[in-house]
């Protein structure tokens, strides 16, 4: 999966389902502090994204 990320601006790419949640962990960013947008709906932390 290919993931956008917007301040700063960068592109990263996952292997494999992973929670919202395990993902924010991993770039060492604060689940408070941002908006996961996929598509057109937002996610929360629970959710697995593929």
């Amino acid at each position: 999966m290919r993931i956008r990320l917007h301040q700063p601006k960068r592109e990263l790419d996952y292997k494999g389902p992973r929670r919202v949640r395990e993902i924010l962990k991993d770039l060492e960013i604060l689940p408070e502090t941002v908006l996961v947008i996929r598509g057109d709906d937002l996610a929360t932390e629970d959710e697995t994204i593929r």
